[in-house]
């Protein structure tokens, strides 16, 4: 993980998603960004997913699709959940802004030496932080391993703060690594030591 890469608050989300986006590629950058929100997969892995591999046989987003061993860090194949939010954004995405011959879920532009492949993580990271930058939450924190973070956080913070269940939602193979992910946040620890105890000091 980046050393020192925070969460971004749901208001942040909200502003990278309206305010972050321009351009020629706007549809498709946001989509990285989403897709990276909701699922909680790497930049890496996201790039990896085709657009098959989303889609059952009568062309439909899948509840959950398949990432292959040979594209995930630990090289071991993981099933990722389609939340229905996402499914409805793809499902648009990919009948309004692909063509018909397209592989690579976000593939690189017309005028890239890579077009008709994936567009490279170095490529999806600037994309990001310009979105980040467009959408003044920008800060030395930020980068592509904040999405993955921030998945983190919801899925914990809705599970009731079980370390299992966001366990198995990020694909880790240990608690341990899981729990690196969901170290203290600083204005979180002080405003529950700075909690007023109702304690009658009498001083």
């Amino acid at each position: 993980m980046s050393v020192g890469c925070r969460k971004l608050t749901k208001q942040e989300v909200q502003a990278v998603l309206t305010f972050g986006f321009l351009g020629k590629y706007a549809v498709r950058n946001k989509m990285l960004f989403y897709f990276l929100i909701r699922t909680g997969v790497r930049l890496q892995e996201a790039l990896s997913t085709t657009i098959q591999e989303l889609q059952n046989a009568q062309g439909e987003i899948r509840d959950s699709f398949i990432l292959l061993k040979s594209n995930t860090k630990n090289r071991e194949t993981r099933l990722v959940r389609i939340p229905p939010d996402l499914r409805v954004a793809l499902t648009n995405y990919i009948q309004n802004h692909t063509h018909e011959d397209q592989v690579s879920l976000f593939e690189a532009g017309i005028e890239s030496i890579n077009h008709g492949e994936a567009i490279c993580a170095r490529h999806g990271m600037r994309i990001l932080r310009k979105a980040f930058l467009e959408a003044g939450v920008d800060d030395f924190r930020l980068g592509s391993h904040c999405c993955r973070k921030t998945f983190a956080f919801d899925v914990y913070e809705d599970s009731n703060y079980d370390w299992e269940f966001t366990r198995k939602a990020l694909g880790h193979n240990s608690i341990k690594s899981t729990q690196h992910y969901l170290e203290a946040d600083d204005e979180k620890v002080n405003a529950v030591i700075d909690k007023d105890r109702g304690y009658d000091v009498g001083l």
